[in-house]
C-alpha cells in the first residue's frame, strides 16, 4: 500500500511536469528532484513491504511512508487546484478513465482518490458513492446536472476527511440542498465553484480545520455563518464574495490562524469585532480593488504577525505607511507587513 501511495505521487508529478511547468517558473528543478527520490523511495519499497509481513517494525515505518506519500500528494493537489489557469485544465487526467478502474479496485481498501474528472460521466458520480473506506477524494469538472448525484454519495462516504469538488467552469454553480448527512470527520474542504448560497451543513462540521471557498460569488457574510466552527484554523475566500462588507461577532473563529480574503471585487469593508480571531496569525488581503481601509478591528489582534497585502491600490497603501499613514497606529503591533 506504501508503494502503491509513492506511485500515484510519481504519478501525478510526471502529468504535472509535462503538461504545467509553464505555470511554475523556476521550481521544475526541484520536482524532478522530488521526482528521482521518490523513484528510489519507491524500489526500497518494493523490497520492505515483502518484509514488513514478519517484522513490526518495519511493518510500523512503512505505514509512516505511506502517509508521508498521501500528504506529499495533498500539497501537489491543493498547488494545482489553486493555480491551474482554469477549472477545465488538464493537470486532472491521471484518473480520467475511473469508472472502469473503479470496478477492478478492492472497495473496501480504497482510501484516496486524488482527482477525478467525471465532466458528463453521470453513473460515475454515483459509483464513487460505493467507495464507503474513502478517507479523500478529489472531483473535477462536475456540472450543476451533477448535484443531486453528488449529494447522493457524500451521503454515504462517511469517513472522507478531505474533499475537493471542482465545477466544469468558474460560472458553473453546484447545489447541496439534498446532502442530508455531510462527512462528519471532514477536515479539509475546497469548494471551487459557483454557489447560490453557501451549504448549511458546512457550519455544522465540527472537525473542519480548512475551508477554501473559490468563484463562490456569494451574496451573504460567509463569515457570519462560519464563525462558530469550532476547529477552523485556515479560511481562504477567493473571488467567494459578491457583497461590500464582512462582519465577524465577539468569540466569532476561535481558533482560526490565517485568513486569506482575495479578489472580492465589492468589498469596501471589513470589520472585526473586538474578542473575535484572537488567535490569528496571518491575514492576506489579495486585489481587493475598493477596500478602502485595513479591518476596523486589527488592533485587537493581538497575535498577528503577518500582514500580506498584494495588488492593492497605492491610496490604500498609503494609509498604513510608516509614522504617516492614517491607519499606521492600528497596524504598528503587527511584525511582518508586506506589500506589492
Amino acid at each position: 500500500m506504501a508503494m502503491i501511495a509513492v506511485q500515484v505521487v510519481l504519478e501525478k508529478l510526471a502529468s504535472f511536469v509535462a503538461e504545467e511547468t509553464r505555470f511554475l517558473g523556476g521550481v521544475r528543478g526541484g520536482i524532478v528532484e522530488l521526482q528521482d527520490d521518490l523513484y528510489s523511495m519507491k524500489s526500497f519499497l518494493q523490497d520492505a513491504e515483502e518484509r514488513s509481513e514478519s517484522d513490526q517494525g518495519l511493518r510500523a515505518w512503512v505505514k509512516q511512508v505511506r502517509d508521508v506519500a498521501y500528504d506529499a500528494e495533498d500539497i501537489l493537489e491543493e498547488f494545482m487546484l489553486r493555480f491551474a489557469p482554469s477549472p477545465g485544465s488538464g493537470f486532472t487526467h491521471y484518473l480520467r478513465n475511473s469508472y472502469r478502474s473503479i470496478r477492478n479496485w478492492k472497495i473496501d481498501e480504497l482510501q484516496k482518490l486524488g482527482s477525478v474528472e467525471v465532466n458528463e460521466d453521470y453513473e460515475l458520480v454515483r459509483e464513487l458513492g460505493k467507495l464507503t473506506s474513502l478517507r479523500r477524494l478529489g472531483i473535477l469538472k462536475l456540472r450543476e446536472e451533477q448535484g443531486m448525484d453528488l449529494c447522493y454519495t457524500l451521503d454515504r462516504l462517511k469517513h472522507l476527511t478531505a474533499l475537493y469538488l471542482v465545477s466544469l467552469n468558474k460560472t458553473e454553480s453546484l447545489q447541496f440542498d439534498s446532502l442530508s448527512s455531510p462527512p462528519k470527520y471532514l477536515q479539509r474542504l475546497y469548494l471551487k465553484c459557483s454557489l447560490p448560497a453557501l451549504p448549511g451543513w458546512i457550519a455544522s462540521l465540527q472537525y473542519i480545520s480548512k475551508l477554501v471557498l473559490q468563484y463562490s460569488n456569494l451574496k451573504s457574510d460567509p463569515l457570519k455563518a462560519l464563525q462558530k466552527l469550532p476547529s477552523l484554523v485556515v479560511l481562504e475566500l477567493r473571488q467567494a464574495y459578491a457583497g461590500e462588507e464582512l462582519c465577524c461577532d465577539p468569540s466569532g473563529f476561535s481558533k482560526l490562524k490565517k485568513l486569506g480574503l482575495h479578489e472580492l471585487d465589492r468589498l469596501r469593508r471589513i470589520r472585526i469585532a473586538e474578542g473575535s480571531m484572537p488567535g490569528l496569525e496571518r491575514l492576506d488581503i489579495t486585489a481587493c480593488t475598493v477596500l478602502e481601509t485595513v479591518p476596523d478591528g486589527i488592533e485587537n489582534l493581538k497575535n498577528i504577525e503577518d500582514l500580506v497585502l498584494w495588488s492593492m491600490p497605492s491610496t490604500f497603501i498609503k494609509t498604513i505607511e510608516r509614522y504617516r499613514g492614517e491607519d499606521f497606529r492600528r497596524v504598528k503591533h503587527i511584525t511582518t507587513i508586506t506589500c506589492d
